[in-house]
């Protein structure tokens, strides 16, 4: 594990201005403050127990780092980081330590480390694959999910590695969410026979409550700080996902949100009268307070995208999150670099997962701002005309041409987000969409000549790895391609089945693989270090992005491997590459996800006025 220490890496300067709530923009907000200004997204934002400290993760070197920043001068300090992912950061009740998950050596395990730095040590073993780890309110123990051989379940280990014992024991997927705050009980979730209910369960795993009890799935529990009410979000009676709250001791449920759009990830404030929570109600994820009956909601920001979760300060001021306020829009370069130009797909539509027609006459991509989880659409580059493809309640994205350009392979999900997504054909003529695939958590698909092959989740959040299945694009069994170490993502694939896929254990390692349509993947070779290849038409050159250089920037190399040569060096970062022709096309945000503060006492204050 690498040696973590405590040093300054960034002095930032926030910019602060005036205006009304809802009226202007984030920049001339002064009860909206900006912690960050990194390259990349920063995200799983967790405020200290002193609230003078703000944990997150960041992929600006391209993996996932745990950093601090400090509230009052904006400094930010590495925590955890090196070619590992380092997630999850928690802080410890009195602040001085830091629990994280590290995929070092292949699978997940807890580690720890003081939060002024110095060298991390593990907690679990790498054969536990654990992750989600949740301290006590006394610090002594920390609840996870350990998977060993079969169904992740809820184990507790004491804050020095001792004590280790199984806290769920039923059949069934079982993660913890915290503990109540006397800590007597923690709060998990159960997903099995088709539902994820929510129980108390004691550290000894002797007694459980069921918190709820019905169909659909219920996610991200959180315990109220007084100890007598649950809220969290649910898919239970719609496509789209609504904030609950439950009574620990009588079940009785209370609906905090109901429109038809997505409300999700709740957080209770410290006093217990408002829970935040992320909402797409004006077309985008915005953050969102509303009290905890539901009865008045307050917009906190909402000019930008939200990331899901929130994290109140102590004294329930403010509210950190992460935060997007830049949208991702197309452009074409040439290979040197030179000649670039952006394509307009429609006027402040943020456009993502852009993908060419194999005639190189239209653009598919996804866009996430339009009031749903995601939908489709497509742009003909001759006359710059956008037409939207899909209009559901749903989530429809990262399209994949067929090869006769009839056709887009689709990660879809009609459960209220991408949490069960599955392998979608829609037919561009009709628009008719048929689902491929029904089994578990699958991402990302890619067309490959007469199959389409995409990878899969062993399940919901769970420690397991990421592997290439394929299944023919007129439907069938799925056949499982690989079954080794290291999470798999498909990337792209020639007609004639030249699969494209990045390996992410140290760093992310891309591979160029030849599919049997009788299942297997043989003729493997490494490309190199980088993620996101794409074939260009004669199959000749691969382009693929890489921060191999300090910032993600797009490459190309030959098909046999060797020099790659850099075509983008940009503060910006881009997206997956795509070949228009002999140019690349691809997405650049030049914000990214930041991490931001919004003053909820004045918002409030305005909003009565």
């Amino acid at each position: 594990m690498t040696v973590l220490t405590r040093r300054r890496a960034v002095s930032l300067m926030s910019f602060i201005a005036v205006a009304s709530v809802g009226c202007k923009s984030v920049s001339d907000r002064s009860d909206l403050v900006q912690l960050t200004d990194l390259s990349g997204n920063e995200s799983q934002v967790v405020f200290s127990p002193q609230g003078d400290r703000v944990a997150f993760t960041s992929d600006q070197r391209g993996n996932i780092d745990v950093r601090l920043v400090d509230v009052s001068t904006r400094e930010i300090f590495d925590v955890a980081s090196g070619q590992a992912n380092e997630r999850d950061p928690q802080w410890s009740p009195d602040g001085e330590l830091i629990s994280f998950t590290s995929d070092e050596g292949g699978a997940s395990a807890i580690w720890l480390t003081s939060a002024d730095g110095g060298s991390a040590r593990r907690l679990t073993d790498v054969a536990d694959s654990a992750i989600r780890a949740r301290w006590s309110p006394s610090g002594e123990w920390i609840a996870f999910a350990g998977r060993v051989g079969g169904s992740a379940q809820t184990w507790a280990i004491r804050s020095d590695g001792s004590g280790k014992h199984p806290v769920t024991h039923l059949p069934g997927e079982h993660f913890p969410y915290g503990w109540s705050p006397d800590g007597e009980y923690i709060l998990v979730t159960r997903f099995a026979e088709d539902a994820q209910n929510i129980y108390a369960m004691s550290l000894d795993g002797g007694e459980q409550i069921q918190v709820t009890n019905r169909e659909g799935e219920e996610w991200w529990p959180q315990w109220s700080p007084r100890g007598d009410r649950v809220t969290f979000y649910s898919t239970w009676d719609d496509e789209m996902t609504d904030v609950w709250t439950a009574d620990v001791l009588t079940q009785a449920l209370t609906r905090v949100t109901d429109l038809p759009i997505e409300d999700f990830r709740p957080a209770w404030s410290p006093d217990g009268e408002w829970i935040a929570y992320t909402s797409d109600r004006l077309s985008n994820s915005g953050v969102w307070v509303s009290t905890a009956d539901g009865a008045r909601a307050v917009a906190l920001a909402t000019d930008g995208a939200a990331g899901e979760l929130h994290s109140w300060s102590p004294d329930g001021r403010w509210l950190a999150f992460s935060y997007l306020t830049s949208q991702e829009q197309l452009y074409t370069t040439s290979l040197d670099g030179a000649g670039t130009q952006q394509l307009m797909t429609e006027s402040g539509r943020p456009a993502v997962e852009a993908t060419v027609s194999p005639d190189g006459r239209y653009i598919a991509f996804e866009s996430d701002d339009v009031g749903t989880e995601a939908d489709l659409f497509l742009f003909e580059i001759a006359t710059a005309v956008t037409t939207r493809l899909t209009h559901e309640l749903a989530y429809n994205a990262r399209p994949s041409w067929s090869p006769d350009g009839t056709r887009l392979a689709i990660e879809r999900s009609l459960g209220g987000g991408p949490r069960t997504t599955q392998v979608g054909v829609m037919d561009l003529a009709t628009g008719s969409i048929d689902e491929l695939t029904n089994h578990g958590y699958v991402r990302q698909p890619v067309w490959c000549g007469d199959v389409i092959v995409y990878m899969r989740e062993p399940s919901q959040a769970s420690g397991g790895v990421d592997q290439l299945w394929s299944i023919s694009a007129a439907g069938g069994v799925p056949v499982q391609l690989t079954s080794s170490v290291g999470d798999k993502r498909p990337t792209d694939c020639s007609p004639a089945g030249r699969l494209l896929y990045t390996v992410d254990g140290a760093g992310r390692v891309q591979w160029q693989a030849h599919v049997q349509l009788s299942g297997g993947i043989t003729e493997e070779t490494m490309i190199g270090e980088g993620d996101g290849g794409r074939w260009s038409a004669d199959e000749s050159r691969i382009a693929f992005r890489s921060v191999r250089d300090g910032t993600p920037d797009l490459y190309v190399v030959s098909r046999g491997g060797g020099e790659a040569t850099r075509v983008t060096n940009t503060p910006a970062r881009e997206s997956w590459p795509d070949w228009l022709g002999d140019r690349l096309l691809y997405g650049v945000n030049l914000g990214g996800r930041d991490v931001w503060m919004a003053d909820f006492h004045a918002i409030l204050a305005k909003s009565e006025t």
